[in-house]
């Protein structure tokens, strides 16, 4: 009877080093994705994504999956409801400045010259565009010169596209 009540207490501290060692990992995980995302490339978000919801099929409530699952659509930029979020800002967006032909108020279908647009509004709307170009560069592109390397498509995609549209704009 005493050895059926060791072989009790062997099978329960298994258990607690198990799950000890699982919170290990996850808390393992969890910091990756949270300080080292820019290691993800589209296979290991997958790859993640698919442990992560395996897992949760396994258990529903598991609340260290849920966490994981949290910190990924985070760094996604994922919503509650599975889209993507949208980026807000804090005040509201001005009204656009009208180029000067169309300042007499009635329908204008001619052409629109460069010179009949506001300095100001066209400042607005190249940053607009550059904005979406700069949030996508990842840390990891700006390591190493990695813009200049033979295999540089590979290494600085977005940051390349960023350096062409300056290009781009710098040549009108």
């Amino acid at each position: 009877n005493n050895s059926s009540g060791g072989a009790g207490i062997q099978l329960e501290q298994d258990k607690l080093t198990k799950k000890k060692l699982r919170l290990r990992i996850c808390n393992f995980l969890k910091r990756w994705v949270d300080f080292y995302f820019h290691d993800f490339d589209s296979d290991l978000v997958n790859e993640f994504n698919s442990f992560i919801v395996a897992q949760l099929q396994y258990n529903k409530d598991d609340s260290i999956m849920l966490l994981l699952k949290k910190a990924l659509d985070k760094k996604l930029n994922v919503g509650p409801a599975g889209g993507l979020k949208v980026t807000t800002f804090s005040t509201p967006t001005p009204p656009p400045i009208l180029p000067k032909s169309w300042a007499t108020g009635v329908a204008y279908n001619g052409p629109v010259f460069f010179d009949d647009l506001d300095e100001k509004e066209i400042a607005r709307q190249l940053t607009v565009v550059e904005y979406d170009f700069y949030k996508n560069i990842a840390a990891k592109e700006l390591l190493s010169l990695g813009w200049q390397k033979s295999d540089r498509d590979l290494r600085s995609p977005n940051l390349l596209k960023m350096i062409t549209q300056f290009n781009h704009v710098n040549n009108w």
